[in-house]
């Protein structure tokens, strides 16, 4: 089974020395490479611990991100497209200028407030 569909993520295996537009991450017992601005749409990125990575400009159409951790994650003019962040936890996280029609916000936690977005009370 593979974590990604359509995207170019690359396996820290294969890339020794990460530039400083790219984000090494964790996806279950796997460490992939995302770069700023690439394409990850439909990638399932369920539980991964994305604390702190720059994702500005990122395609994350349609992705999978139920239960991820995006504290202090730039998703700056992200696509957040049809985007599952249900039980994410979204503390300190920047979404300005991202695009987010039909995200799925539910039930997502954050102690900071997240900035560019409003999550309703309902959604805390």
């Amino acid at each position: 089974m593979s974590f990604f569909k359509n995207a170019s993520f690359i396996i820290k295996e294969s890339f020794a020395n990460p530039t400083s537009s790219s984000t090494m991450v964790s996806i279950g017992k796997k460490e992939v490479i995302i770069r700023e601005g690439g394409n990850y749409q439909d990638a399932d990125l369920t539980g991964a611990d994305l604390s702190g990575a720059n994702l500005a400009s990122v395609n994350l159409t349609n992705a999978k991100l139920h239960g991820a951790n995006l504290t202090n994650t730039n998703l700056s003019k992200a696509d957040l497209t049809n985007v599952d962040l249900s039980n994410a936890v979204i503390s300190g996280t920047t979404f300005n200028g991202a695009t987010m029609n039909q995200a799925n916000l539910k039930d997502v936690e954050y102690i900071k407030p997240p900035s560019g977005i409003e999550v309703p009370k309902d959604k805390k």
